[in-house]
C-alpha cells in the first residue's frame, strides 16, 4: 500500500502501462503482512491500509538469507478519501459517466534500511536521469542507507472526463561509510482521459516529469520527462479494449525490457494493446 497507480489494477490502466513516474517511484509488490479499514461513519470515511515487508520490490525474490535480502524491514501506508459523489471501481477512466463530479484525494509513505548484505535490495535502487543503480555510484565502503518515499494524488472524474495528478517525493539519506550527502529526488504525473463517444471511444494524454541529484550524488539536479498521448476502443468495459498509445521520453531512469524500455533510452516508444480479462 504506497501509491494510487500501483493500487489500481493493471487492467483498469487508461495507457498500455503506468508513467515513468509511477514506475520509478514504485514499491511494486513484496511479501508481508498489512491491514485495512475506514475510519468514520460519516459520508465519506477515510480508507486506510499499512503493511511490514520484507523489502521494497521484494516479490520476485524468496524469504531465504542466500536469495538477497538483508534482515531490515519495509514499510508502508496509504490513506485516501472519496468527496462529493461515488467514485466507483472502473479505474482510472469514468467508464460510468458521473452525472456529479467524483474527487478522490490520496497520500502515501514508506521507508526502509537498505544494507550491503543483502545484495539484491542494496542494487535495486535506480537514479535519475541515467538509470543506473546507486549502488554502482557509491564508494566501494558505503554499506547501508535509509529509503524514505512519499507520495500525493487526486482523481477527478465528471462526464466522461478523468484527470488525475500524483506528486511523488524521495530521500536517500543516513549512508553508512563515504562521504554520501542525503540526496532527493520528485516527480509527478499528469493524466488526462476523454470519452468522445460514451463509454466506448477514449481519447489520452499525459505529462510525466522526474527530476532529482541522486544521479549526481547530489553534485546537479538532473531530469527526465514523458510525454504521451492516445486513444482507447472500450469492447466490453475494461474486460476488453484496444489502446494504442505513444510516447516521446528523454533519458529513461528505468530498466524493463518487457516494456521496451531500457536506461538512458531517448525517443518515441509506440505501444498497441489488446486487453482481455475474465
Amino acid at each position: 500500500p504506497f501509491s494510487r497507480s500501483r493500487e489500481e489494477s493493471g487492467r483498469r490502466l487508461q495507457f498500455t502501462e503506468r508513467s515513468t513516474a509511477n514506475l520509478f517511484f514504485d514499491l511494486n509488490r513484496s511479501i508481508g503482512a498489512g491491514v485495512f479499514g475506514e475510519l468514520g461513519r460519516w459520508s465519506t470515511p477515510l480508507h486506510f491500509e499499512t503493511a511490514i515487508f520484507n523489502g521494497f520490490q521484494s516479490g520476485a525474490d524468496t524469504d531465504v538469507r542466500d536469495a538477497g535480502l538483508d534482515q531490515n524491514f519495509g514499510w508502508s501506508a496509504r490513506m485516501y478519501t472519496d468527496l462529493f459523489s461515488e467514485f466507483g471501481n472502473h479505474g482510472e477512466s469514468d467508464l460510468s459517466w458521473h452525472p456529479a463530479p467524483a474527487l478522490r484525494l490520496g497520500c502515501g509513505l514508506a521507508g526502509t534500511r537498505l544494507d550491503a548484505n543483502g545484495f539484491n535490495e542494496f542494487n535495486r535502487i535506480r537514479v535519475v536521469d541515467s538509470g543506473a543503480r546507486l549502488a554502482s555510484l557509491l564508494p566501494p565502503e558505503t554499506t547501508a542507507y535509509d529509503v524514505g518515499m512519499y507520495t500525493i494524488d487526486a482523481h477527478w472524474k465528471y462526464r466522461g472526463l478523468s484527470v488525475i495528478a500524483e506528486y511523488y517525493w524521495r530521500h536517500l539519506t543516513s549512508f553508512q561509510g563515504g562521504d554520501v550527502p542525503s540526496l532527493s529526488d520528485q516527480g509527478f504525473n499528469l493524466q488526462m482521459g476523454k470519452f468522445v463517444t460514451p463509454s466506448k471511444l477514449e481519447l489520452l494524454s499525459r505529462w510525466s516529469r522526474i527530476s532529482g541529484n541522486s544521479g549526481t550524488l547530489g553534485a546537479v539536479y538532473q531530469s527526465t520527462d514523458e510525454v504521451g498521448f492516445g486513444a482507447a476502443w472500450y469492447i466490453k468495459g475494461n474486460n476488453a479494449k484496444v489502446v494504442l498509445d505513444a510516447s516521446r521520453v528523454n533519458g529513461m531512469p528505468l530498466f524493463s525490457p518487457r516494456l521496451d524500455i531500457l536506461p538512458g533510452s531517448e525517443g518515441w516508444l509506440l505501444r498497441t494493446q489488446f486487453h482481455f480479462a475474465f
